[in-house]
């Protein structure tokens, strides 16, 4: 879901969107490590309040929703069917929650068990994952087999027999780690998009009740939140996934050829009234990413709109690329470098998280380390290495 045609117009500005959320996620979280940093570059302290940090998620929930009409599309085309498609949605969010959980207990992993080490056994997976997801045309078909099967086993060995905490205990779901919760947003939207399609009215009750959610969790603690948070995993992140469905759907042929001035007319009307709910929804809950509060959600869908209104001007309008290409193979091949840094800490983080660590040089190692991750990713691409789950 990274290369992006629509109307027959490739639209360089998600891909591109899509990679600058990539680097920025890598850069906030490697500079977590790093002592003595401005509040500003950190995840907001206190209760009621966002910094550029907080954005960096709702950012890829966004993305997610922009793309996925265009990726169901494209399977039915090739003639899918409604029991295949379901199949695909099924797989692919279960794919999402297993690596996101695998990776969130990572830091609860005992060597006690196995006498594996934790760089080890951090190597194995990343590795593990990037062979039994990968898509090559450069390897021999008989051998890129084997490979994939290798890696199914040694996930699933790993899988069984995890254990974590002084208590040796299994894997736990807790908060289901950043690929996770986007694993559970993708498979809330991509069912709503497959029973109400492209029909404005729907999507946008859908978009209504979705913010409702919230509070009605509040209020009855819907199920239990000890497995799944109703209101906000399936309320909040769903709503910003839908909210980026809706403006993805601005370049969809189910709304005929609007013209760019058209289509900036109704991205400007779409961060407007994201920002108008959020205001009016700030009192209740404040502005908080942990809680996954309304306001947070909606002025995170405002800011991602803008950010992709001034990508696609600059881009698509303009014709100025040549200062994004760095971004394109990142964006284009997003799962690959999200998990090469897992794979780089797995083979240096006793040294590398001790080196330059404290004010602005820990600034410059993490930014320099996150353009690292993008050169490896698009030497990869350019070998015709990528990830699709």
């Amino acid at each position: 879901m990274s290369d992006q045609v629509l109307n027959n117009e490739r639209i360089l500005a998600i891909d591109i969107f899509r990679g600058l959320s990539i680097l920025t996620m890598i850069f906030v979280n490697d500079l977590a490590s790093v002592k003595a940093i401005p509040g500003w570059m950190k995840h907001y302290a206190g209760d009621n309040g966002m910094t550029f940090v907080d954005l960096v998620f709702p950012t890829f929930l966004f993305i997610v929703g922009m793309s996925l009409p265009y990726a169901i599309d494209a399977r039915r085309i090739k003639g899918d069917s409604i029991y295949l498609l379901l199949k695909h949605i099924l797989t692919r969010t279960l794919s999402l929650i297993f690596i996101g959980v695998m990776m969130l207990n990572m830091g609860r992993y005992n060597p006690q068990f196995l006498g594996i080490s934790k760089g080890i056994w951090e190597f194995v997976f990343y590795l593990s994952v990037i062979f039994f997801w990968m898509e090559t045309k450069r390897l021999p078909k008989k051998f890129w087999i084997y490979l994939k099967y290798a890696a199914g086993v040694l996930l699933l060995l790993m899988f069984i027999f995890y254990r974590g905490g002084a208590e040796l205990g299994w894997l736990k779901t807790s908060w289901w780690g950043i690929l996770g919760l986007i694993g559970w947003a993708y498979l809330i939207v991509a069912l709503i998009w497959i029973i109400g399609g492209a029909n404005g009215c729907f999507l946008s009750s859908a978009f209504f009740l979705l913010i409702l959610l919230y509070g009605a969790d509040k209020n009855a603690q819907l199920i239990t939140n000890d497995f799944l948070w109703i209101g906000g995993h399936l309320g909040s992140h769903s709503a910003l996934t839908l909210a980026g469905l809706m403006t993805g759907l601005l370049f969809h042929r189910s709304r005929g050829e609007l013209s760019p001035k058209e289509r900036l007319k109704w991205l400007g009307a779409f961060a407007a009234l994201f920002f108008a709910a959020g205001y009016l929804l700030n009192e209740p809950w404040g502005i908080n990413k942990n809680l996954a509060t309304p306001a947070w959600t909606l002025y995170s869908a405002g800011w991602s709109v803008l950010i992709f209104t001034g990508l696609y001007i600059i881009l698509d309008l303009k014709g100025w690329k040549s200062w994004a290409n760095w971004l394109q193979p990142a964006g284009m091949n997003p799962l690959l470098a999200y998990l090469l840094p897992g794979v780089l800490y797995a083979m240096g983080s006793s040294w590398y998280f001790s080196f330059w660590n404290n004010g602005a040089l820990g600034i410059i190692r993490s930014f320099l380390f996150s353009a690292l991750v993008l050169e490896i990713t698009r030497r990869l691409s350019r070998k015709k290495l990528r990830l699709h789950l």
